[in-house]
């Protein structure tokens, strides 16, 4: 295997999107030494899951900025949509010949931000002909996280993340109910939490699509999507 993922599993939203773009922005310094072309593991590469680009669920834009990003990080361009429904313009997308040569670069040196998280990024990877690719990032448009104020409550069991422990943004224990409720409205990409009314003890969830599992004294805490 000459790829590997990292960090949270990809879901069809402009938060996930966006989380993992932030998460590699932060620790893309970090990964551009394990991978191609000179890294611990040269010839490798990482990746951050794949493209939602054919999907409804991101607009024509956003699918425009995943494009650019994935090849600008040398990420493996995997399509994750129906081939049997894919627009016009998402299809114009996936075969950009640039941004697949930007991709292909025979270098294969994986692109970095240029400095902290931001409204707009300058994102850059160096070529194997010495040129530079460049991305522009504007985060403006991005809309705010919901109000974190209706709960959908599941008693004595919980809805389970999808991936295992990956699913898992975090883990606690000793927390009271309200700060676990306090913690997931304060992280975007909360989908819900299960807590131990007994130990106080639970996890924040990425996602909760993947099964109800019964455990005792467990409750599940979900935030219910409203317009």
């Amino acid at each position: 295997c000459n790829l590997w993922r990292n960090w949270l599993d990809i879901q069809c939203n402009s938060d996930s999107l966006f989380g993992i773009i932030n998460h590699w922005g932060d620790y893309g310094a970090f990964m551009q030494t394990i991978a191609a072309p000179n890294g611990t593991y040269g010839g490798h590469f990482n990746d951050p899951d794949q493209l939602l680009i054919g999907n409804t669920c991101i607009t024509d834009d956003e699918a425009r900025t995943q494009m650019a990003i994935w090849s600008i990080i040398a990420a493996p361009l995997i399509m994750g949509n129906d081939m049997r429904n894919v627009s016009a313009t998402s299809k114009a997308i996936l075969f950009n010949k640039e941004a697949i040569a930007v991709n292909q670069d025979p270098l294969g040196r994986q692109g970095l931000r240029l400095g902290p998280q931001n409204t707009t990024e300058v994102w850059y990877r160096q070529l194997a002909n010495g040129d530079v690719a460049v991305g522009l990032l504007n985060k403006d448009g991005q809309p705010s996280p919901k109000p974190c104020t209706t709960w959908n409550v599941t008693q004595n069991g919980y809805l389970q993340a999808c991936g295992g422990g990956s699913g898992n943004l975090l883990c606690f224990n000793g927390w009271t109910l309200e700060t676990a409720q306090n913690q997931c409205c304060a992280n975007s990409f909360c989908a819900g939490f299960s807590f131990d009314v007994t130990y106080g003890s639970g996890c924040l969830k990425a996602n909760t699509d993947c099964g109800y599992v019964k455990v005792g004294s467990v409750l599940t805490h979900r935030t219910y999507p409203s317009d």
